[in-house]
């Protein structure tokens, strides 16, 4: 009889295996949450990453351009062009249709610098050497004395798998023209 009595004590009662399934139900979705929380996470800091990428790369060449201007030629609210150090006319224009920034030289058919940008400005300036304020130029006026150009836009890009999921990115930079009006090469 001790042997049977053994027995049924060794066995889990049904409160305890309910209790222990409730505590690996919620374990298992406390898990679960973080892991797809984690996921979701990863995949918009992956997609912020690959945006602001882009645009220190068009922003990076439009800074390199810039600098070595020669002369101003003419500017909109989302356009430029310029002379470049090698007698070349670039133009940098923003498309509000197709959202899409783009560099052409001397007329050619434009290459795509920068896509899903909803707004960009530029706006041309003047430095004073004293306090190295930026003041704005008074005309579009082709002129060497155009010293720096301030410029700012707004990116963004859907995170492919995440519904309504969107990373933004604005940029902002003032440019100096390290070259205008002097010749320099």
């Amino acid at each position: 009889m001790s042997i049977n009595l053994r027995k049924s004590q060794a066995a889990f009662t049904l409160i305890e295996t309910m209790i222990s399934a409730t505590l690996f139900a919620i374990t298992l979705g406390i898990v679960l949450t973080v892991y797809l929380y984690s996921s979701r996470t990863f995949a918009i800091l992956a997609n912020y990453a690959q945006l602001d990428q882009n645009n220190r790369t068009a922003l990076d060449t439009m800074t390199r351009e810039l600098r070595s201007a020669q002369i101003v030629v003419t500017n909109t609210q989302n356009s430029i062009t310029f002379i470049n150090k090698d007698g070349q006319s670039v133009q940098y224009a923003f498309s509000p249709l197709t959202h899409e920034l783009m560099k052409s030289v001397n007329g050619a058919p434009g290459t795509v610098l920068l896509t899903n940008c909803s707004l960009l400005n530029f706006n041309l300036g003047i430095r004073v050497p004293t306090n190295f304020d930026f003041y704005p130029w008074p005309s579009n006026e082709p002129s060497s004395e155009v010293k720096a150009v301030q410029l700012s836009w707004k990116a963004q890009s859907q995170v492919s798998g995440i519904a309504n999921s969107v990373s933004e990115d604005v940029q902002t930079a003032k440019i100096v023209i390290r070259a205008a009006g002097t010749g320099a090469q």
